[in-house]
């Protein structure tokens, strides 16, 4: 019962945290190693990462990994802080975030963008968890169910982009 209540917290959680809304987030983004409000992110995220993106202004042919993926992923995951972002790799690494509700436990994701195709085979995402009991963190296993959940979000938001710019 736990397990899924657990599950269902995480996938709720970064479905929220990646759906775009009018409202107007109150906690800070980590760019860069800085902190930003919501709005003040979203300029910031846009330079940092724009060139990333279209590597200096070249076309999708010029990047090595599909740019609505990677853009869908930046997006998605940017509220946690990035510790890489390597566009030429295809690698999206982010800090360990800790949940303000559930101080004890965080998680680190890691993306791997295999190639130019939008497509589920052309993504991967790996999620670390750790739960701290009596001061130390422990590994915990995180459920194939929500790396599967993390993986539709990204996919819907890279649909989602390449519709728009069409």
């Amino acid at each position: 019962m736990f397990s899924k209540l657990l599950v269902s917290s995480v996938i709720l959680f970064f479905i929220t945290a990646c759906k775009e809304s009018n409202v107007k987030h109150e906690y800070p983004y980590d760019i860069g190693g800085k902190t930003y409000k919501s709005e003040e992110a979203a300029s910031k995220r846009e330079k940092l990462f724009g060139d990333m993106l279209t590597f200096g202004g070249k076309d999708q042919d010029g990047l090595p990994v599909n740019l609505y993926l990677w853009r869908a992923s930046i997006d998605a995951l940017t509220f946690m802080g990035l510790e890489k972002a390597d566009p030429a790799q295809g690698i999206i690494e982010t800090k360990w975030y800790t949940d303000p509700a559930v101080s004890n436990e965080r998680i680190k994701v890691n993306v791997s963008i295999l190639g130019k195709v939008l497509s589920v085979e052309n993504l991967r995402v790996a999620i670390k968890k750790e739960i701290r009991r009596s001061g130390v963190w422990k590994k915990k296993t995180v459920s194939r169910k929500t790396i599967l959940a993390l993986e539709d979000v990204i996919l819907s938001r890279a649909t989602e982009f390449k519709i728009n710019e069409n």
